[in-house]
């Protein structure tokens, strides 16, 4: 709902006195707006991410909860009539950031917060089909070409495959029909990490995937990127071998200090 209105430009027409700024760990995630900053008298800084810069004037960061809509549903609680458009939302964020439910993150608070907005109307199967299975055709070939590249990395658990720019000119797909490809990856026995090199025009963005046994987020972050513990990323800039390469060693070093934290 209200999909059309969105846009990644700085509007001129809009004078507003406070920002609002949704599921963003940092400015840089906002780039578009951060000339414009200077212009609002307030910044209201509202995300989930376990490595908030705390950028705001007032923050309301919650690591412990599953997305930034459980943030906002419960803020709504008792204090803002919810109706179709926004429980839509509201649940579509809940099962991306949930993987339909299955991470970690998955809560207590989390289901309750389904019931409550199926309760009020809004049809899982209906959101499931439009999100997950509302694919072009051409993302078969692109799916066949990123697994036929996978590669398991025994020694760290790590495996790892890429998508060629070429690969989504090829069907005329964005980035997000990519998005699946991880999932497969993950769902591999004996992986810790998954990772998936989408290429563009600066390089890669690396997605991180974690089945529990590592924190993704540190190893994102240490490339400059974040996330969560279970789902990150990252932008390289460079060649992918030399970034595998820094991957595994940033692995390795996570398990020898969890080893020496069992000590």
């Amino acid at each position: 709902p209200q999909a059309q209105v969105l846009t990644e430009r700085v509007l001129p027409e809009v004078r507003a006195r406070v920002l609002i700024v949704l599921n963003s760990s940092d400015l840089a995630r906002i780039a578009p707006c951060t000339q414009e900053m200077e212009e609002f008298e307030y910044i209201i800084n509202v995300d989930h991410h376990h490595h908030n810069s705390q950028f705001g004037h007032l923050n309301m960061v919650d690591p412990g909860a599953s997305s930034t809509t459980e943030m906002l549903f419960y803020l709504f609680w008792e204090k803002v009539e919810i109706d179709y458009d926004m429980v839509l939302c509201l649940y579509t964020g809940l099962v991306f950031d949930t993987g339909r439910f299955q991470y970690a993150n998955t809560t207590q608070r989390s289901h309750h917060m389904a019931s409550h907005l199926i309760g009020l109307g809004v049809n899982p199967n209906y959101v499931f089909r439009n999100v997950y299975e509302n694919q072009p055709p051409g993302v078969l070939d692109l799916y066949a070409r990123a697994l036929q590249r996978a590669h398991f990395h025994r020694d760290t658990g790590l495996i790892h495959s890429y998508v060629k720019l070429q690969d989504l000119q090829d069907h005329a797909l964005s980035f997000s029909a990519s998005e699946r490809v991880i999932d497969f990856l993950r769902s591999v026995r004996g992986v810790t990490v998954a990772a998936v090199f989408k290429e563009y025009e600066k390089g890669y963005r690396v997605s991180l995937r974690s089945t529990g046994d590592q924190d993704v987020s540190k190893i994102a972050l240490s490339f400059g990127g974040g996330g969560h513990p279970m789902a990150a990323g990252f932008e390289w800039h460079g060649e992918m071998a030399a970034c595998l390469m820094r991957l595994q060693q940033e692995i390795k070093r996570q398990l020898k200090s969890k080893r020496d934290e069992s000590q």
